[in-house]
């Protein structure tokens, strides 16, 4: 072997590490949500991993100055608690797009593949992490998303979903040269120029169970509809089920923490942004009854789950 060669395996086996973890994450100041993220995953991935690095950005929204740093604190707690490497950033002004761009921008540096994962996804089951870098090991493959629905196979979508979401460095880094902060990070990628600039890239949706890896896809078109605009019709597929997570990879809990805030999420012409919902004060305090239900709801069906497994 060659030098050249020695060093390529070397870099190969480095992008599809099994041993080190790196984990991208956009956040707010919401430790309360941020535990029961961290949690769900410690359960089901990052305890594969001897080695973990997480790179953060907490965006000021929903947030009183007068409770930043207290937040602050306590996140960064929860952090370390499950990383032994943490990169923050802690920016004046809140954006999405801007934080998403910082945090490729670290992980790229890495050269290895990395989990994309916002603060408030649950993970409902353990993620079987060879199977996922046996895709992503294949030829164009740029990403293999974690999926709510759960009633599929292995399936090809034209396009990337930030749902959580494992990502090839070399495909985020061609994605970077067109990326664009006034644009919402995951609609800009079903629009031009990233659109046709990647479409020689191929992104997988998880199946349901470990065994359907070894399972050839059917015709993504058999499992959900196209759907765009007039002047682009078509740029992705609708196979996320917005009613009911039916016991698929992950399980989203942002809705819930956005109504508790009274909070509702605008897009207009690629770009988003949050505004006040003015939902009353009975509705606020209702909704912020119903976020402390659910996280605790979540944590017990984990372990429910989790008993039943082992007993079987």
């Amino acid at each position: 072997m060659t030098p050249d060669q020695a060093t390529m395996v070397l870099d190969t086996e480095r992008m599809f590490s099994r041993e080190k973890l790196v984990v991208t994450m956009p956040a707010l100041y919401r430790p309360e949500v941020l535990a029961t993220t961290l949690w769900s995953f410690e359960r089901g991935l990052f305890r594969q991993f001897s080695r973990r690095t997480l790179i953060l950005n907490i965006d000021p929204l929903g947030i009183a100055p007068d409770s930043s740093e207290g937040k602050k604190n306590q996140i960064l707690a929860l952090a370390h608690q499950h990383f032994d490497h943490v990169i923050t950033r802690f920016p004046s002004q809140a954006s999405f797009p801007g934080a998403v761009r910082w945090l490729w921008q670290q992980a790229i540096e890495m050269n290895q593949c990395f989990l994309h994962l916002e603060d408030d996804w649950i993970l409902n089951r353990s993620v079987p992490f060879h199977k996922v870098l046996g895709l992503l090991a294949q030829p164009n493959v740029a990403s293999v998303r974690l999926q709510r629905q759960r009633d599929l196979k292995i399936a090809q979508t034209p396009t990337l979903s930030l749902n959580p979401v494992f990502l090839h460095p070399d495909f985020v880094r061609q994605a970077l040269e067109g990326f664009q902060i006034d644009k919402d990070p995951e609609k800009q990628f079903m629009l031009e120029p990233l659109f046709s600039a990647l479409a020689d890239w191929r992104h997988f949706v998880m199946p349901a169970t470990e065994s359907a890896f070894d399972t050839p896809g059917v015709d993504i078109e058999e499992n959900a509809g196209y759907f765009g605009n007039s002047g682009n019709p078509g740029l992705r597929l609708d196979l996320v089920n917005r009613s009911a997570d039916r016991g698929g990879w992950v399980s989203d809990i942002g809705v819930h923490w956005r109504k508790s805030q009274d909070l509702k999420k605008i897009s207009e012409q690629g770009s988003s942004s949050w505004q006040t919902a003015n939902s009353g004060r009975l509705s606020l305090l209702k909704n912020r009854l119903l976020l402390q239900f659910k996280l605790f709801f979540y944590r017990k069906r984990l372990q429910l789950n989790s008993l039943l497994l082992r007993d079987n």
